[in-house]
């Protein structure tokens, strides 16, 4: 019901709102720009506007003041006010101007009786008495709006020229609230208001612009931008607020942000003259005749559902008969089954019960078995790891998990490609010993050389820093002069720095490792070098081979064992699985007997309804013959009651609105009650409109 009140109550509430965007656009929006210090041309401050924004605020200043003119009756005191409120980029109010239209003002009454601060008449004749002031009161619609920039906060003084993607976001909150009953309770019903926000975007620096409700109208240059938003009316009409947003939003790509700012109107006239007393009672009667209609409806089905039941029931009655004497003899049969099954049943279990107890024996005996098994193996596995010591065989400790691995490595480390992969590393290892002494015997001669070719690498930037060529600084040196002194001694101190050191000692040592590797590759390339690994591989291949022999008779004893130790293991792990399933076999059996008890005893006793129900079949087809008639006859009055009373008198009715209607009914006094902001001493009838003015950004 409450998504059908939204739906209802939104459809006219975007009539509603269609027409304020079409007032808020045609106002002239476009022109405003914010250079404004006061709103009104009467009333005599500072102003530094230009001509096209004087144009432009006079346009959204009658606008603000035209719109949705209230009718009152000749010679009655009415006011028409509206409320300027200059606000900072944040939508916080830092002036509030209050522009007030008196017709019919009582004998005596002047501006100094308004409440107003700063009061002063504009002009007083036949049409009324115009006069305008400041105040500080509470506004009954506040206003609060932040910006984001690529997801993240930021203060509206520091968006001025960044890029990327924004969001305005314009939050409402109407403040001002009267305790009214609904549905017997007493709850908050706030002054409800619209706002429609208007502003202007520069093409040049705003696209992709979107607005969460409202208008957007693009004439190639500036975009017009105009949204909508409905401050207390979710809360007074227990709606989401989905349905009717208190806030808009304004996304758009910006290149080097700046805003002329934004203005708002906020009314609550277009509630004022809604009318709903009387409504209730019809609402109730809705209400009533809906359920009246549900139930009329569930009877007729009802009472056709059960003729065409009774209606089946009768034509199988024979059917029925022949299946109840079918049925007894049937339960007859069961009967004589279910004592057989019983005694099957008795013997099953005691033959459960024995296998269970025997696999159990065995089952204990499993643990023992496996580690008597488990023992053997380890023993035949230290005894390989002493014979693999003895024959000088550095090996990891063979395992039962690892030793088939361990064993399939020696083997591959005993076959030509091992062999030779062994000699030739013993070989290389006692070359690079042999070729890194002989370096290390010649490490001064080579830190010398490197130490004078950096050297060479500093005086030649020393020289390069003091403009002179390396012929000009021998000449120098040849003639003692001391420019060149002065340079060797620069020289000398960039040579002992720890960068330069470090740079010697890498260089040493790299070319140590580039000597060492190429010395060593020459002579394992050498034909001497090649003949000996030869010589060491045939050498070797005699001993590896009957080594290799041994090493295979040895797995292969281990794999044989390991074949009846995995067995043993499979043996015991399915002895114990079986007498785990004997248990619940036994288990089973033993349901199995008790439900053959029940079942016998049960058949017995169907045996004997199903004979009862043999004999009073020919009464219970009569029975159901005559019960068809008379459903029947429900069936068809049902109908024409249905048709010519209950239809016909629901007609006229639909829908449940009570809810809705005295929650808008409540909203509605609220709303004519707040016809005025500033204070008077006078009370007559009249209208508010506020009109919110947000500085620029640049």
């Amino acid at each position: 019901m409450l998504k059908e009140k939204n739906k209802v109550f939104k459809t006219g509430i975007i009539c509603i709102a269609g027409a304020v965007l079409a007032g808020m656009v045609l106002a002239g929006v476009a022109g405003v720009q914010a250079h404004a210090k006061s709103m009104d041309e009467n009333t005599g401050t500072e102003e530094t506007k230009t001509a096209e924004n004087t144009n432009a605020e006079t346009e959204i200043k009658e606008m603000a003041e035209n719109l949705w003119q209230t009718q009152h009756g000749d010679g009655e005191a009415y006011k028409e006010e509206t409320v300027y409120v200059l606000a900072s980029a944040d939508g916080s109010a830092n002036e509030i101007i209050v522009s007030d239209w008196l017709q019919n003002a009582p004998e005596g009454f002047d501006e100094t009786k308004t409440g107003l601060a700063d009061a002063y008449a504009i002009k007083n004749d036949e049409s009324g008495l115009y006069y305008q002031g400041t105040s500080e009161k509470e506004l009954p619609v506040s206003m609060r709006v932040s910006y984001t920039l690529d997801g993240e906060k930021i203060a509206p003084e520091e968006l001025a020229g960044k890029s990327g993607h924004v969001v305005m976001r314009f939050d409402f909150c109407s403040n001002q609230y009267e305790m009214k009953e609904i549905n017997n309770s007493r709850e908050k019903i706030y002054a409800p208001f619209v706002t429609v926000t208007g502003m202007v975007l520069d093409n040049t620096r705003f696209c992709n612009i979107t607005v969460s409700s409202g208008k957007i109208i693009n004439d190639g240059s500036r975009t017009i931008v105009a949204g909508i938003a409905f401050p207390g009316m979710a809360e007074n009409l227990d709606m989401e607020k989905e349905v009717l947003p208190a806030y808009i939003e304004v996304e758009a790509d910006v290149t080097g942000f700046s805003m002329e700012g934004s203005y708002t109107v906020a009314i609550n006239e277009i509630f004022n003259g809604l009318n709903l007393e009387g409504v209730n009672s019809l609402e109730d009667l809705k209400a009533s005749m809906g359920e009246l209609t549900d139930a009329a409806d569930a009877l007729v089905n009802g009472s056709s559902d059960l003729y065409d039941g009774l209606e089946t029931l009768y034509k199988k009655s024979g059917d029925l008969k022949e299946g109840v004497y079918a049925l007894a003899d049937g339960a007859g049969q069961l009967s004589g089954g279910a004592a057989e099954l019983n005694a099957g049943a008795k013997e099953l279990q005691a033959g459960a019960d024995s296998l269970c107890a025997g696999l159990g024996t065995l089952s204990a005996k499993s643990s023992e078995l496996n580690n008597g098994a488990a023992q053997v193996f380890r023993s035949l596995l230290a005894t390989a790891n002493s014979q693999l010591a003895a024959n000088g065989l550095s090996v990891p400790t063979l395992t039962i998990d690892n030793y088939a691995s361990v064993l399939d490595g020696i083997l591959a480390s005993m076959g030509q490609d091992g062999v030779y992969q062994q000699v030739y590393a013993q070989v290389y290892d006692a070359v690079k010993a042999q070729v890194e002494a002989e370096v290390k015997a010649n490490e001064s001669a080579i830190l010398a050389q490197v130490t004078q070719a950096v050297e060479a690498q500093v005086r030649a930037g020393v020289l390069s820093v003091a403009g002179m060529t390396e012929d000009e600084y021998q000449a120098l040196k040849s003639a003692g002069d001391a420019a060149a002194d002065a340079i060797d001694a620069s020289v000398a101190a960039q040579m002992q720095s720890e960068g330069v050191q470090q740079q010697i000692a890498a260089a040493a040592a790299s070319q140590e490792e580039q000597l060492i590797a190429a010395n060593v590759n020459a002579q394992m390339s050498s034909q001497q070098i090649t003949d000996l690994i030869t010589q060491k591989v045939t050498e070797n291949m005699s001993a590896a081979e009957s080594g290799a022999a041994q090493i295979a008779g040895l797995k292969a004893q281990l794999d044989s064992y390991n074949t009846f130790y995995q067995g043993v293991r499979s043996y015991t792990a399915g002895v114990t699985q079986a007498s785990a399933g004997a248990g619940q076999l036994s288990s089973g059996a033993g349901q199995l007997a008790a439900g053959a008890d029940t079942l016998a005893a049960g058949a017995s006793t169907l045996k004997e309804g199903t004979d009862a129900l043999a004999d009073g079949s020919d009464a219970l087809i009569d029975g159901v013959a005559r019960l068809k008639d008379g459903a029947m006859q429900l069936r068809d009055g049902m109908i024409t009651f249905n048709e010519e009373g209950i239809e016909k008198l629901a007609a006229a009715f639909e829908g449940d609105l009570k809810e809705l209607v005295s929650r808008m009914q409540a909203a509605v006094e609220v709303s004519q009650d707040c016809h005025s902001y500033a204070d008077s001493t006078v009370e007559m009838d009249g209208s508010v409109r506020f009109l919110y003015k947000t500085a620029e950004i640049k």
